[in-house]
């Protein structure tokens, strides 16, 4: 594909005929799935090395080959037509940045590198609270300076130890967004319903943001360049996504975080992931992680927001199974703008007596956990982002904004132990993306 340089905006034809299209795609899927079509393939599936080689060679991330996969095996039911014309207009770079010591694979084959970077801003402030008091502010710069130095190159010596080739990592992330002009349709062939985009054939103006990743790899004083892979893309108005899910209850929540800057900030955003553990006493709530994430460049950002699962010894054990809410929340300068609000159904996988019940203690293995993702609650709130003065009201704490949908699930739901699922009722803020 041919973009034009980044920042340019020429005045370009916006109805493309059909042979403009860069993207001409058009495809009927058939309802059976990969997985039973190939039910009686003798083929050995690929091994460890099969499986590297496939990922340094692949434009796409196998995380990202995986969900489209995953989708094709869960596929609609009927046959399902795919229609995808785009033409790229032009690109922006709206972010750039190295990240020392890591990769995707080294922090697959060694989780504990997720934390290292917190760890890292944990010491960096130690350190700052230690010296401030002692030097004056160019000698305390230089001073952290230094430390954050020594600390880069350390993660990049540690990475070379835990590499089977020897060789230190710095991954370079960049973020993209793409213009484009594009005609998008899935339709149900046999019903003829529009399951996605539009079915008028109209070409409309769409962003992408892709991101993009790179593996740098040092060797005796030089730098071998990896390949560059789509890691993700997303359509701008989708806004942020709940990852892995449904999933077991004991797995991490991943949430896809897309926001955009719109002026310099000079402090980082602090994000919180709270669990209501129970309806009836707040004193159950649990914060999942707390992270700051900074500096903020202006434009178009997105990163992925990882929290462990709720402590299960914290939760009552009646409240345990049904419907509950996670909450996002981000602050700026301790002052909370942004609450995003999702129902969480946990159910138990395995089939029991409705009028004996699960079977006591939970088996927490067999407890699935679905965040209906579809419809979030949104709640913004006025703050000071600088020198100016905001009229700041007393706004609901994020315990009280659980409590609230809690008790609207309890009116949706039709008794106890019913499901509660998209398109029930709940009345919700039609708003998927933080701004």
């Amino acid at each position: 594909m041919n973009f034009q340089c980044a920042h340019v905006n020429a005045d370009i034809d916006v109805t493309p005929s059909e042979d403009d299209f860069d993207v001409d795609f058009e495809h009927t899927i058939a309802p059976n799935p990969l997985s039973d079509t190939d039910s009686n393939s003798t083929i050995d599936p690929p091994n460890e090395s099969q499986i590297e080689e496939q990922e340094q060679n692949s434009m796409l991330q196998q995380s990202l080959r995986n969900l489209y996969q995953s989708a094709r095996e869960h596929s609609h039911p009927n046959e399902i037509n795919i229609v995808l014309r785009s033409q790229p207009q032009f690109a922006v770079i709206e972010s750039m940045f190295p990240v020392f010591g890591m990769s995707r694979n080294l922090v697959h084959n060694h989780p504990n590198l997720r934390h290292s970077y917190r760890n890292l801003a944990s010491k960096l402030q130690h350190k700052e609270r230690e010296l401030e008091k002692k030097l004056n502010t160019i000698q305390l710069d230089l001073q952290i300076g230094q430390l954050m130095a020594d600390e880069v190159r350390s993660l990049i010596d540690h990475s070379a130890k835990l590499s089977p080739d020897g060789k230190g990592v710095i991954s370079i992330i960049a973020q993209v967004s793409i213009q484009c002009r594009e005609i998008f349709c899935v339709k149900d062939v046999k019903s003829g319903e529009i399951l996605q985009g539009e079915g008028d054939g109209q070409a409309r103006d769409v962003t992408h943001l892709v991101r993009f990743e790179i593996v740098l790899k040092k060797e005796k004083g030089y730098w071998e360049i990896g390949r560059w892979q789509i890691t993700d893309w997303d359509d701008l108005l989708e806004g942020n996504q709940v990852l892995d899910n449904p999933a077991p209850f004991l797995s991490p929540f991943s949430f896809e975080i897309t926001f955009e800057c719109l002026q310099p900030l000079t402090d980082d955003l602090e994000w919180k992931v709270l669990y209501v553990g129970s309806a009836e006493d707040t004193s159950h709530d649990q914060v999942l992680d707390e992270i700051l994430v900074g500096p903020i460049p202006v434009g178009i950002n997105k990163f992925v927001l990882q929290a462990d699962a709720p402590d299960i010894s914290a939760i009552p054990e009646g409240d345990v199974l049904g419907v509950t809410v996670v909450l996002v929340t981000c602050s700026y300068r301790e002052k909370e703008f942004v609450r995003v609000g999702y129902y969480v159904n946990n159910e138990y996988s395995e089939p029991f007596d409705e009028e004996v019940g699960p079977p006591k203690p939970l088996d927490m293995s067999k407890v699935r956990r679905h965040v209906l993702a579809e419809k979030p609650r949104v709640t913004r709130f006025p703050i000071s982002w600088g020198d100016e003065e905001v009229e700041e009201k007393e706004n609901e704490t994020a315990a009280q904004s659980g409590e609230q949908m809690m008790e609207e699930a309890k009116v949706m739901m039709m008794g106890e132990g019913s499901n509660l699922s998209a398109g029930d009722g709940m009345v919700m803020e039609d708003e998927t993306l933080i701004q």
